[in-house]
């Protein structure tokens, strides 16, 4: 039974700390990335070719838009990796301007 209380208690601390982050993420940057049951930490990484897919851009676009900073991948072995949330500002700009 103990066991078990231990695993709630870390669960909740681990749902505490996603809702800490998203709030200091809206604190630094002024904006909501994304309403706080959406943005999940067991989500899967997207590569540079699913982001343009998702976003629905050109190869050109893409580097242009991480160039100018527009877009901040994660520098990993495998490439540019992303994570959906993080691409919501260039989603709704890519939606604005009728590509999606």
């Amino acid at each position: 039974m103990e066991y078990n209380r231990l695993i709630e208690i870390l669960d909740r601390m681990e749902e505490l700390q996603k809702e800490f982050f998203c709030e200091m993420r809206i604190q630094l940057t002024g904006v909501n990335p994304l309403p706080y049951h959406l943005a999940k930490t067991d989500e899967k990484l997207m590569n540079r070719l699913q982001v343009q897919d998702y976003l629905d851009i050109s190869r050109t676009t893409y580097n242009r838009k991480v160039k100018e900073g527009k877009l901040k991948p994660m520098r990993l072995p495998g490439g540019h990796k992303y994570y959906k949330h993080d691409l919501l500002t260039e989603y709704n700009e890519s939606k604005r301007r009728g590509r999606i």
